[in-house]
């Protein structure tokens, strides 16, 4: 059976802001908010992302994104001035208009 990547459509929130997830891109997955929780065993519907490309990391932009989870080795821990949000890791990423 050939690889499948599954896509789910996210907004990216504030970026790079000493307020929210160290300095680090925050995605919205409003619009998927099932396949989101799925994916991840989550209530939550925004995360910080880490790996976005930063022609993607724009305050409003619509994407399309494959995720995965931090494995333990891979969490990090971050002291922000305001909201802190679970991480998530890119592997790949598109425009959406």
């Amino acid at each position: 059976m050939p690889y499948e990547i599954y896509y789910l459509k996210a907004k990216v929130g504030p970026v790079n802001s000493i307020y929210v997830a160290c300095r680090l891109p925050v995605l919205g997955f409003l619009e998927d908010s099932v396949r989101i929780r799925m994916a991840t065993n989550r209530n939550d519907l925004v995360y910080t992302v880490i790996d976005l490309p930063a022609t993607f990391a724009v305050q409003n932009k619509n994407l399309y994104v494959s995720v995965a989870v931090l494995k333990p080795e891979e969490e990090f821990a971050c002291t922000t001035l305001g909201i802190s949000y679970p991480h998530l890791k890119i592997l790949d990423v598109k425009a959406r208009d």
